[in-house]
């Protein structure tokens, strides 16, 4: 499968520059990873230089997931095949298609010295709090718990991102530090 995101409209005079996860960065105007893989998840950042006038960022979050292969009665994932979900909802959260959101929960939001989040029906296996242009800022491991205190003191105020890896896929939830 591979990832796509194309800005438009495309003017004369316009150099593109896109900055994602795993240092991913390219000078094309369209975003395109093939064979795109669930760490391909995150932040990607466009920078547009309009000659002249200046530039602009813009940000998009994308979400790979591993699919099951539709002749599977396993339900096994096929970690060689992945779709990928680049939308999202109005509750600045971005899932897969199995809804992934209705089992976790992440609170408060805006947080101040902790971050809280709770979790019943799927195994998560680690959570990645990152920057918005998707630098990981720290990483847990959840063991065997179904709960999880994240202390965020020494953080600056802003917006962060926090990936959630589970064994059907990744949720990306959007969160603020006041």
């Amino acid at each position: 499968t591979t990832l796509s995101v194309t800005p438009s409209p495309n003017y004369a005079g316009v150099t593109w520059r896109w900055y994602g996860p795993n240092g991913f960065n390219s000078t094309s105007r369209a975003l395109s990873r093939t064979n795109a893989q669930v760490n391909m998840s995150g932040v990607y950042t466009l920078t547009a230089n309009i000659a002249g006038c200046g530039s602009y960022n813009r940000f998009t979050t994308v979400t790979v997931t591993a699919c099951k292969m539709a002749n599977d009665p396993s339900g096994d994932n096929d970690n060689n095949n992945s779709s990928a979900d680049n939308s999202s909802d109005p509750n600045n959260q971005s899932g897969n298609s199995n809804d992934l959101n209705t089992f976790f929960k992440c609170y408060p939001n805006p947080f101040s010295d902790q971050l809280h989040m709770n979790w019943n029906g799927y195994e998560v296996s680690r959570i990645h709090l990152m920057d918005i242009q998707g630098k990981t800022i720290m990483e847990r491991f959840s063991g065997d718990s179904r709960e999880m205190v994240i202390p965020t003191e020494n953080l600056s105020a802003g917006v962060y991102l926090l990936n959630v890896e589970t064994t059907t896929g990744i949720l990306t939830y959007r969160v603020t530090r006041q």
